[in-house]
């Protein structure tokens, strides 16, 4: 009997390492296949991993099914955006959106499942890593792309857009800091720790102010807890070394000096916009899509003009998911999507942990300011991240509300 259930366990193991491989491929692929030419490698390992995850639930005599609030509240989010196709100034792009965000509720589901029966958060953890080191390797020209890979002198990697690769350098820090506070190999947490160097050095490398001031806030955030705590400040030293080693001995300094001066001065240029001292183009632009969107929001406060449709009049994407919401599916809409955030840091409040508890709610809070300067509502990663973060916050809860279907 004993050998039957040691046996029945390592295939159970060997089929949850099969989920967690998976789900490592599907979060690196967030970052490296991110764009049209490539996307259907992402949709194809979204589809294998669902498939993998219902194939074992069927297999499995305990076909329980798990859901949060996070999910719930996203998918009644969701759902009031798809029913604004019957208002929409645009039914084609409305549609479209629609279509995205029923897929969405959908995969939320799923990975919340995988998260929660499986306990396999760090394999999510592992796939930000590895499709951050992507693009380490590629700054440092160790491998190539068939593709451009910068913006004049900004950094953008596999992600095609600067600000893009700042924002999944931003969740690899986190990805990071997550992983430091774990009980994990010495020589594994070294290693982390030069990851987290890393991903600071590609923030730079993008020049994306939004990476810089949140990369650089939760960096900081980690440097305060460790005071506390001597023996991590010795892992984290001797993540530093080499990276110091690299700078000291192979690093062009001038170039990252040239960098550094970019960064400080487009922080510069959006206090000067502001205030009218000067008016630079991308601050002035931003700006603008702000007025315009909370002037179209004022004349349609509750339900908005359908989901997407900024587009519609302004042929893109107004750089400001607060305003984007607004403008799509007014307050009713924007209320639902950010209740996920309220529910988080409550979740986060109860938490037993306390450096955990930080880092939980500096990255929550990272990702809501985010969305200041980018469209995330239907962003994959930030929407895994998020389900995440849920997952480990319920998991060190002193009182765990999470139900059962």
């Amino acid at each position: 009997m004993r050998k039957m259930e040691a046996k029945n366990a390592v295939k159970r193991d060997f089929k949850v390492s099969i989920l967690a491989f998976l789900l490592t491929l599907y979060g690196a692929a967030q970052i490296v296949f991110p764009l049209s030419p490539y996307i259907f490698y992402t949709n194809l390992l979204n589809l294998i991993l669902i498939a993998y995850y219902f194939l074992l639930t069927l297999l499995d005599e305990n076909r329980k099914f798990y859901i949060n609030d996070v999910v719930i509240a996203y998918a009644l989010f969701g759902f009031f955006a798809i029913s604004s196709v019957f208002w929409t100034v645009d039914p084609v792009t409305s549609g479209n959106k629609a279509k995205t965000l029923f897929l969405l509720i959908i995969n939320n589901f799923v990975i919340y499942n995988i998260f929660k029966r499986f306990d396999i958060g760090n394999a999510f953890l592992n796939g930000i890593i590895l499709g951050a080191v992507v693009n380490y390797l590629l700054a440092f020209d160790l491998i190539h792309i068939p593709m451009e890979t910068y913006l004049g002198y900004r950094f953008f990697g596999t992600m095609g857009n600067p600000n893009g690769l700042s924002i999944a350098m931003v969740m690899t820090v986190g990805a990071s800091i997550i992983y430091l506070e774990q009980d994990i190999d010495k020589k594994y947490k070294i290693l982390i720790a030069i990851n987290l160097m890393l991903a600071l050095y590609m923030i730079v490398l993008t020049v994306s102010r939004t990476g810089l001031v949140l990369g650089f806030f939760l960096f900081f955030v980690y440097v305060l807890t460790l005071l506390t705590d001597f023996r991590k400040i010795g892992y984290f030293f001797a993540g530093l070394i080499p990276f110091g080693i690299y700078l000291h001995f192979f690093a062009d300094m001038q170039k990252i000096t040239e960098y550094l001066n970019n960064v400080f001065l487009r922080l510069a240029n959006v206090f000067n916009t502001l205030s009218g001292a000067d008016m630079e183009k991308s601050t002035l632009e931003r700006k603008e899509y702000i007025e315009r969107g909370l002037e179209f929001f004022s004349n349609h406060p509750f339900k908005g003009i359908g989901i997407d449709t900024f587009r519609y009049y302004y042929g893109g994407y107004s750089h400001n998911n607060f305003v984007e919401l607004l403008l799509g599916v007014g307050i009713i809409g924007e209320v639902l999507y950010y209740s996920i955030y309220g529910l988080l840091f409550y979740k986060i409040f109860k938490m037993d942990r306390k450096n955990l508890k930080i880092y939980l709610f500096s990255i929550t809070l990272a990702l809501f300011a985010m969305d200041m300067g980018t469209v995330s509502y239907y962003d994959k990663l930030t929407l895994l991240m998020l389900i995440y973060i849920s997952y480990l916050a319920e998991k060190y809860q002193k009182i765990e509300k999470v139900k059962s279907v």
